[in-house]
């Protein structure tokens, strides 16, 4: 709230919740926000509703990003639309490669995943 410059009221008419709930929140007479003031909160606020999750201790604490990962986003959010789904696609591709050869676990138990033209020979 007050990184965005919102009081209680602005957050409350923003995300369509009463003033009584966020200041039970605030104050921390409720501890754990139920899921729908959640989703409702992230609406608000603009931010992805996973965010306020982990921070509720809905979802597990994202790991820590390192400077690799960092530039990797910062390079592919700069990428057009097309781009992105392109490199998506290698990427997957690196993987399934990566699970063949051993490199990565597999995700896909019990299916045969198809053979690379690498992979032959």
């Amino acid at each position: 709230m007050d990184k965005r410059g919102l009081n209680q009221s602005e957050l409350a008419r923003i995300s369509n919740l009463s003033r009584q709930v966020i200041s039970d929140y605030v104050t921390r007479k409720k501890l754990k926000p139920d899921k729908e003031a959640l989703l409702k909160l992230a609406y608000g606020l603009k931010l992805p509703p996973e965010t306020l999750f982990r921070a509720a201790g809905i979802l597990p604490a994202r790991p820590e990003i390192n400077e690799r990962t960092m530039e990797m986003n910062e390079l592919y959010e700069q990428l057009s639309d097309d781009d992105q789904e392109e490199v998506n696609e290698f990427v997957r591709m690196k993987r399934e490669i990566g699970e063949r050869r051993g490199k990565y676990e597999a995700r896909h138990e019990g299916k045969e995943m198809p053979r690379a033209v690498e992979d032959v020979g």
